[in-house]
């Protein structure tokens, strides 16, 4: 063993050279003799990954006594399977016996395993089986500058249970950057969790308190890069990226820099990675120089990856590797002294308004950039090119935004519930869940039955917490084995957790050998060609098939256990001994998070392998077939193959199924949509199907699986989806539709209408016309009429008048004196209470004809007493009597009572008539000519006749010479007769006092005003 740790340490066979300092090495492993937790800065390719853990093994602390394990955490499964291999090849031995690896489908650990590499799923899993982490003595986070959800709820269960149950746990978070404060942030936080406080000190010094959280910075041996801004492709068109990288590629090819050496080149997704490979194979130089062009992304199969991470160097053949950030800093590519970085990721952002994670391709960050600037520098002085300006470099963010802020919550929600602490508070987080992206994660889990209002976890939900996949997916399974197909739910699952078969096929148009057609969204394709049923389409995605079904019938088997042990089976379903993929340890392996994608879709890694060659006494862990009938592997079971063909026979049990998992994606078609085929969702969203000749178009009802979201936030677009029928409706999701009557107000028919209704969501399965009491019915009227305004109210004109004079007469009181004996009401007052005054006299109407109907008027009058209502007669009078006989009505509509009158008729009046009893308003009089067209507007009749009078007479008589327009009106007997009908009527009358001829409107003595009130109906 001292051999072994000098080989770690000092040079390495092979042309190798030491990957850490031993004093850093000596450094690391004496603090955590002394101290909990460690945080560890290298840069890529100094050796963390697999120095370190080999170091603690070969240290043979106390904390590692007894067959303790070390756990090593890697953010993707390429690499945790490349950093075990490295390790085991050290040590000389084959992978799986002190070194192995957990991955998804994958399994290289045995009884006699010390330091096992596992990604982030197979991490939760395991803490939340087993939250004090019994037998791992040490535990390894690598890469945690990248952020991802699950490191950030790793590190935060990690340290809740070193706090609470496993104080002797060693913890160690390793990252190739930690600027922007990270280092620091690390440091308080695993301080404060252990119950102390932050060690300033770094690699040197140590403190003797446990809970001291030391920082130990590795310069690594790098070598200077050279850097080149190009500045930014201007991106206008599609395929200018790709152009301008390709120029790129040729300048390192041709750089002295480069020293002959490799090109990593970096691009956002696996489309931009296709279409570069496509430029640079065909430009003359490359071909003549016979470089090879490989592809770098985790959706290559494992035996291509490990072509381009372990070339054959025997060949002496140049390479350009084309990479998504998988290269940034979680592997090692041997050979590269030239890096092209196109300075964009592709990461999902995930929109609760939508409830869709959309991929946006976006810059990256800072310490982003100087990882992949460092490729370069690796084994010798190298170049790198940077596809944007020094300017711009200066704009990026410092340090990549944590994905906890971004992303679909849902998973993070379950872990949590299953945790104890369903809102995370009291654990120690770097960046807490945003509160309303959480509590909407559990709401979703409360609509899944996955949790209780209180958000404690429900049987149901510790069932799905025990399932290897996201919440929708585990909820649907478990629907599944309620409906007796388990089988193909375990296979939709697996099917719909990785990246879409047919995206290749797809994203080939244009391209040869590709067909150019659009698959389509239908999911029961997709599994007619995993049945063999049909053929695969070119480009069809056979790697990704083999996990599909392999992966489905791990998901079958860990529900099978937990079924068992839900019935207080202890049985094993599979044998505890053997160490190959589908044993007990396959059971422990969980989904990892979902990485590189192509242009529009996420991707989840595929790096595992179907055919690994067997460790130590393991056994193969699968194998995979690219001919048209996929169903075979070495592990496919018969009988399950059958199982699910046989069910996805049954109309609509597919789209069910698909509903189960996503119960707010139930989509009703829109009735004459033209083009594309619309649907509504059960939320109320519109939808639309890729093309109108969708295999899925002209279903009256689909589930739709997978959206992608409209760029104007609008004309989101079905990708994945299943066929629904009425009758699968009801006989698989009957649980989820519901029986409502809908009462509503139809504005065209103003009326209140009333349905019955069969629903799912917001889809109208069935209706029809019911009959709705009046406790349904009567607020839906009084909505409709309270938004109405008072002007909806069909109130009769002569109501309506008495309401406008009641109501100015309160508000003159309380203006005047403060205080009114009538009640207020005004048409804002009344709106405001339509429940104590109209509700009681709207038993059984339904419609606006039936309001007319109402005693309106006594409907007003009853909110106020006897008293009240002879004071609104008496100080608010509906008519104005004049001296010679006539009435002229008051109108209460304004902010005044007003009355028209013609001036002949007013004459000898010295003073306005005051209304409103005690506010004492004066009247306004509208003065009009002898052809009723207005001369003056006043309140005070003196004032009119001393100062305007005078002008009007001037104007006036001329125009009308047949009417009187005495000198001194005051004093004039009003009358509405011309000159001549007064002096013809006096020669009858010669007889006849001048009273009489006063009071028949002939002339004399004035008569004063009176207020009359005249009587209406209604």
């Amino acid at each position: 063993m001292v051999a072994v740790m000098k080989g770690v340490a000092q040079p390495l066979p092979h042309g190798g050279r030491p990957s850490q300092d031993w004093e850093v090495i000596h450094d690391i492993v004496h603090k955590l003799d002394h101290h909990s937790s460690l945080v560890l800065q290298a840069p890529p390719g100094a050796g963390k990954t697999t120095t370190v853990p080999l170091a603690l093994l070969l240290h043979e602390p106390q904390y590692l006594q007894q067959g303790q394990t070390i756990m090593v955490l890697e953010p993707r499964r390429v690499a945790a399977k490349a950093a075990a291999r490295r390790m085991a090849s050290l040590l000389g031995e084959p992978v799986g016996r002190t070194v192995g690896y957990k991955v998804k489908l994958e399994s290289r650990v045995s009884s006699a395993t010390r330091i096992e590499v596992v990604t982030e799923g197979i991490l939760l899993r395991r803490l939340q089986q087993d939250p004090s982490l019994e037998g791992v003595g040490a535990l390894l986070l690598d890469e945690f500058h990248e952020r991802s959800l699950d490191a950030d709820t790793s590190l935060a269960l990690a340290l809740d249970c070193q706090a609470w149950a496993r104080p002797d746990l060693r913890l160690v978070v390793m990252s190739a950057t930690l600027g922007g404060g990270l280092a620091e942030d690390l440091q308080d936080l695993m301080a404060a969790a252990a119950g102390g406080s932050s060690s300033s000190s770094s690699s040197s010094g140590s403190s003797s308190s446990e809970a001291a959280v030391p920082v130990v910075i590795s310069e690594g041996r790098s070598y200077p890069v050279t850097t080149h801004f190009l500045g930014k492709p201007l991106l206008q068109k599609r395929g200018e990226l790709e152009r301008a990288a390709a120029d790129a590629v040729l300048k390192a090819l041709a750089s002295q820099a480069a020293a002959g050496g490799d090109v990593l080149c970096f691009m956002p997704g696996v489309a931009e990675i296709r279409r570069l490979q496509q430029l640079l194979q065909q430009d003359s130089v490359i071909r003549k120089a016979g470089i090879a062009v490989q592809q770098l992304h985790g959706g290559l199969s494992p035996q291509q990856q490990d072509e381009v991470i372990r070339p054959n160097r025997s060949l002496q053949q140049r390479r350009v590797v084309i990479a998504t950030p998988i290269a940034e800093s979680s592997i090692t590519i041997d050979g590269v002294t030239a890096v092209v970085d196109s300075g964009l990721a592709r990461a999902p952002c995930y929109s609760p308004a939508t409830g869709i994670s959309r991929l946006l391709t976006q810059r990256i960050s800072q310490d982003s950039a100087e990882q992949r600037r460092g490729r370069a520098g690796r084994t010798q002085p190298g170049v790198c090119y940077r596809l944007w300006g020094q300017d711009d470099h200066q704009q990026l963010l410092p340090c990549t935004l944590p994905e906890i802020c971004s992303a679909d919550l849902a998973q993070l929600a379950l872990q949590l519930a299953s945790w104890g602490s369903p809102d995370g508070q009291g654990l120690a987080w770097l960046d807490p869940p945003e509160p309303q992206a959480l509590a909407d994660a559990r709401q979703l889990l409360l609509e899944l039955a996955a949790v209780d209002e209180k958000g404690s976890l429900t049987a149901t939900g510790r069932r799905m917490a025990a399932l290897p996949a996201h919440p929708r997916f585990a909820h649907m399974v478990l629907r599944a084995q309620q409906l007796g197909v388990a089988e193909l739910g375990c296979l939709l699952a697996a099917l719909l957790s990785e990246r879409d078969l047919f995206r290749s096929s797809s994203s080939s148009s244009g391209r040869a050998g590709g067909s150019g057609t659009d698959p389509g969204a239908d999911l029961t394709t997709r599994l007619k060609v995993l049945a063999g049923e049909e053929a695969a389409p070119a480009g069809f995605d056979h790697a990704g098939a083999s996990r599909v079904l392999l992966g489905a019938q791990q998901i079958l088997r860990q529900l099978q256990a937990s079924t068992a042990a839900a019935a207080g089976s202890t049985a094993s379903l599979d044998d505890p001994s053997s160490t190959a993929a589908g044993t007990v340890d396959e059971l422990d392996e969980a989904e990892d998070s979902m990485a590189e994608d192509d242009d529009d879709e996420l991707q989840a890694e595929s790096d595992d392998s179907p055919a690994a060659a067997a460790a130590a006494g393991g056994q193969p862990s699968g194998s995979s077939s690219s001919s048209s009938g996929l169903r075979a592997s070495s592990h496919a079971d018969p009988s399950f193959d059958g199982s699910w063909q046989q069910q996805l026979r049954k109309p609509g049990l597919l789209g069910a199924l698909v509903a189960a998992a996503y119960p707010d994606r139930i989509a009703q078609l829109k009735p004459g949509s033209g083009g594309k085929p619309s649907y509504t969702l059960s939320t109320g969203r519109v939808v639309t199907l890729p093309s109108a000749g969708d295999p899925l178009a002209g279903q009256q009802y689909i589930a739709a699986a997978e959206l992608q979201a409209g760029r104007d936030g609008r004309n989101d677009r079905v990708v994945l989806g299943a066929a629904l029928t009425q009758a699968a409706i009801q006989a698989y999701l009957k649980d989820e539709i519901q029986d409502r009557l809908l009462v509503f107000w139809a504005s065209a028919s103003k009326q209140v209408v009333a349905k019955q209704q069969r629903v799912l969501g917001s889809l109208v399965l069935s209706e029809q016309a019911a009959k709705a009491e009046d406790d349904r019915a009567l607020p839906v009227l009084l909505k409709a009429l309270a938004s109405g305004g008072y002007s909806s109210l069909p109130v009769p004109a002569a109501a309506e008048a008495w309401r406008s004079r009641a109501a100015w007469l309160h508000a003159a009181e309380v203006a005047a004196t403060g205080s009114s004996s009538v009640p207020d009401l005004s048409a804002a007052a009344l709106m405001g209470r339509l429940e104590s005054w109209l509700l009681p006299h709207l038993a059984g109407v339904r419609s606006r004809g039936q309001l007319q109907q109402l005693r309106w008027m006594d409907i007003f009058k009853g909110q106020m007493d006897w008293a009240a209502q002879q004071h609104v007669d008496e100080a608010a009078p509906t008519h104005l009597q004049l001296p010679t006989g006539s009435t002229a009505a008051i109108d209460y509509s304004g902010a005044q009572p007003s009355a028209a009158v013609k001036m002949q008729e007013v004459f000898g009046l010295a003073d306005t008539p005051l209304l409103g009893g005690r506010a004492r308003v004066p009247l306004v009089l509208q003065l009009l000519s002898p052809a009723g067209r207005p001369l003056q507007v006043t309140a005070n009749l003196a004032s009119f006749w001393a100062e305007s009078y005078q002008a009007v007479k001037k104007e006036m008589k001329g125009r009308y010479p047949k009417h009187v327009w005495p000198d001194d009106p005051a004093n004039t007997a009003a009358t509405k007769l011309t000159k001549k009908q007064m002096a013809a009527a006096a020669g009858a009358d010669s007889g006849s006092s001048s009273s009489s001829s006063s009071s028949s409107g002939s002339g004399g003595k004035p008569n004063g005003l009176s207020v009359v009130n005249k009587k209406s109906r209604r």
